[in-house]
């Protein structure tokens, strides 16, 4: 039996209060030693005393009061001396915390990582961490934040977990806080973090985190992949994801003026799915997010037929015949207007050999219910206009801004 130090102190004030009892480990005792002299005291006394060697103090005082074999006479006698001992032993505990609390540096911190007060909470989720003779005050909720972003760092989706750090000193928290940690978390009615119990049950080994809990440390890290990315990284994964699912939603066209943010809005709900399905180690969410995604843009695409294109309208003002082709990225139409009164044609035009084309349908705008545009719904094209050839064959605009946040200034609402 592994002989528990933890019990050093409770044993030592044992024999202090029994001196007459000859209380020793058991599992050292020689033979000659057992037979050394005789002894006038119960046996049964010596073996519950002996007994806090190798087992914790309760569990001994529990077989102890359960055990049919003693009588209830001896039983009142040892559990009057286990309660002079815990009696002294909490003294002796509170008196050390004392002398050595007095000693440590408090930290000037007074706020949490938002830079709000820490007055403002609740004192049961205020946790102070000591670390090398400074007392660092935090909110549990900063040290779950702390863990789980330590937890979940990776490089381009390869799991490296690092040690959770105080961010004061960059240094490693000791293993003696992060066990403290994670009871106080376990007591506290929040929601406990799945990452924190495998860290746990590791015993906060990264090493065994990984062999033993890689997949789940994958998934964490697909959840929170775009909670720092930026829009334009969001915006060229939605069109990514248009461009590899594009059976699934024919119509789909994201045109290069129509908005980011309300692409980003709108379909935001592809990016993590397709991150499960690329690089989840479960096989069974990779078939079901799979799946799911084919769903979702089917439902989208059909009530949403036209979203991603804008609305190109004749100046009213002026009744001069022009013509204008606009060139939608990777998935090319040209729209030509002829004259006021004239007909609209519609036709393919792709800048490079190599840019996928899909159908484009031309619907009538004044008939058609489920037209779906941007907020900016027309543009003035009476300022775009480009000089012809001598063949009447129309230039493309060649330097056209990316968004329709810089032509705000000539959009008319359909």
């Amino acid at each position: 039996m592994q002989h528990l130090k933890e019990n050093d102190l409770y044993i030592s004030i044992l024999k202090t209060l029994n001196p007459d009892v000859k209380i020793s480990d058991p599992f050292k005792l020689t033979l000659y030693d057992t037979n050394k002299e005789r002894t006038t005291y119960s046996f049964i006394e010596r073996f519950f005393l002996s007994s806090f060697y190798y087992k914790k103090k309760f569990q001994a005082f529990k077989e102890m009061r359960d055990n049919i074999f003693i009588s209830d006479k001896e039983k009142n006698v040892l559990t009057n001396s286990f309660n002079k001992s815990q009696f002294l032993f909490h003294f002796f505990k509170k008196f050390y915390i004392r002398k050595t609390y007095c000693k440590y540096k408090i930290h000037n911190n007074d706020r949490d990582f938002n830079l709000l007060p820490l007055s403002n909470y609740n004192k049961k989720f205020i946790v102070s961490i000591i670390e090398d003779n400074i007392i660092y005050k935090y909110t549990i909720f900063d040290l779950l934040k702390i863990i789980k972003n330590s937890l979940c760092y990776s490089y381009a989706m390869f799991v490296e977990p690092k040690e959770p750090k105080n961010p004061y000193t960059n240094i490693n928290f000791s293993l003696y806080n992060l066990y403290n940690i994670y009871f106080i978390t376990k007591n506290l009615d929040i929601t406990f973090p799945v990452l924190l119990n495998v860290y746990f049950k590791s015993n906060f080994d990264l090493d065994l985190l990984i062999i033993d809990y890689e997949s789940i440390l994958r998934d964490e890290i697909i959840k929170n992949y775009y909670s720092d990315a930026s829009n334009t990284k969001k915006y060229n994964d939605i069109i990514q994801i248009l461009d590899k699912y594009k059976k699934y939603a024919p119509t789909l066209i994201i045109h290069r003026r129509f908005s980011k943010n309300e692409v980003i809005e709108k379909l935001g709900f592809l990016l993590p799915i397709n991150l499960y399905i690329n690089y989840s180690y479960n096989p069974s969410k990779r078939i079901y997010y799979k799946k799911l995604i084919k769903k979702h843009l089917i439902e989208f695409n059909e009530k949403n037929p036209l979203f991603g294109r804008i609305i190109f309208t004749r100046n009213r003002r002026s009744s001069s015949i022009f013509s204008n082709d606009i060139y939608n990225s990777s998935y090319d139409y040209s729209e030509n207007i002829l004259s006021p009164t004239g007909a609209r044609t519609y036709s393919f035009a792709s800048p490079s050999s190599s840019s996928p084309i899909r159908n484009w349908y031309p619907l009538s705008l004044e008939t058609d219910t489920n037209t779906v545009v941007s907020n900016i719904s027309s543009i003035n094209l009476d300022n775009d206009i480009s000089e012809t050839t001598e063949d009447n064959v129309s230039e493309p605009i060649i330097e056209e801004p990316d968004s329709d946040d810089e032509l705000v200034s000539d959009i008319e609402v359909e």
